[in-house]
Parts: structure tokens; sequence; C-alpha cells
């Protein structure tokens, strides 16, 4: 995983787009850099969270209320169902509150020293998550996807060489350009020259 310490030393450059889209922020870090869209996060996420998180506390609620009925001292089969109930319950809670907790921006970061890119989602306390972690090898092509329309362009990873696609950062194709050069360079040149 990376040291969040160094990470928010690195220098931050601003890319605004001309467009009324989201944006995104590239950090320079000793290690390589970071790609962080701009924008509000998606509002499946948010909903799946704030579920996530009342579902959770109903469960606890749940396992505590299994406990504090009068009968739950009487009969010892009773007590080890309401035991297993319990611990199920409160595993499921806190699976689920740890979704409920993670952040809702994904960043791609760009490893050059180990030759990698991870996706990884900050929470609110700023604890890293990581989503996926791909070698360089597994980068098929940079390019930006222009079918939504002029000035909604969003720029993307092909993984290997299927259809699959890891989302960088959308905005202004100008903007975009710039950062598709250097992903270009860095991701699938520097692998040509090794290879």
């Amino acid at each position: 995983m990376t040291d969040i310490a160094h990470f928010q030393r690195g220098g931050a450059t601003r890319r605004r787009g001309r467009a009324a889209g989201p944006s995104f922020w590239v950090n320079e870090t000793f290690w390589g850099y970071v790609v962080r869209a701009e924008g509000r996060p998606s509002p499946v996420v948010l909903v799946t969270q704030a579920l996530s998180m009342l579902i959770a506390a109903a469960m606890i609620v749940v396992a505590f209320g299994l406990w504090l009925s009068p009968a739950s001292f009487v009969e010892s089969s009773d007590l080890v169902f309401r035991g297993v109930a319990s611990v199920t319950l409160v595993a499921t809670a806190a699976v689920l509150l740890w979704h409920a907790s993670r952040g809702t921006k994904v960043e791609l970061q760009v490893d050059l020293n180990m030759a990698e890119v991870r996706e990884v989602v900050n929470n609110r306390a700023g604890r890293a998550t990581l989503l996926g972690r791909h070698g360089f090898d597994a980068i098929g092509g940079v390019f930006i996807d222009r079918s939504r329309g002029r000035g909604a362009s969003t720029l993307c990873l092909r993984y290997r060489n299927t259809s699959q696609m890891l989302f960088v950062a959308s905005g202004d194709d100008a903007d975009l350009e710039g950062l598709c050069g250097r992903l270009g360079r860095d991701l699938v040149l520097d692998r040509r020259k090794s290879a």
C-alpha cells in the first residue's frame, strides 16, 4: 500500500476544464503521481452507503435485543441459538459499517517505481482502501472516449486488449489530451522499450 503522509506532501497541479463538467487533479509524489477526479460522487454509492449504515444499526439493535428478553436465561438451547444469531448479526453489521464508512471517490495512483496502477478509495478519515492493482503490462491502451458529446469526454485505460475499461478522469478534451499523453508514455511506451 502507499504511505499517505508522503502522498499528501506531493505538489498538486490543478487542471480546470473549460466545460461545466468535472475536472481532475494530478498530485506528484516521489513514487509517481495520483490522478483524482473532481465532481460529485455517484448517487448510487451515496444511497448504498446510507442504506448500509441504517441496516447495520438495525442489526446491532436486534442483536442486543435478543439478550434483553426475560426468557433468555431459561433454556440452554435457547442461549446457543441467541449466541449464534447475535454473532452473525454483529459480524454482518460490521461488514455493512465498513462499506458505509468507505469513501465515495476513486483515485488512480500511477506508481512508476513498482510499475503498477492502483485504484484506491480514501475514506473520510483518510485511510485508503485498495480496490484494484494492475501492472503496466496489463494496460492495453490509453484513450479519450468522446462518445458522450462535445465537452463531456472521459479518459480511460483499456485492460489488456479486452472491452474492460478503467475510468481515469472526465472533462475538457484539451486538458485530457495532456494527461492522456503522459499516461501513454508512462504506461504503454515504457513497457515497449523494456520488451
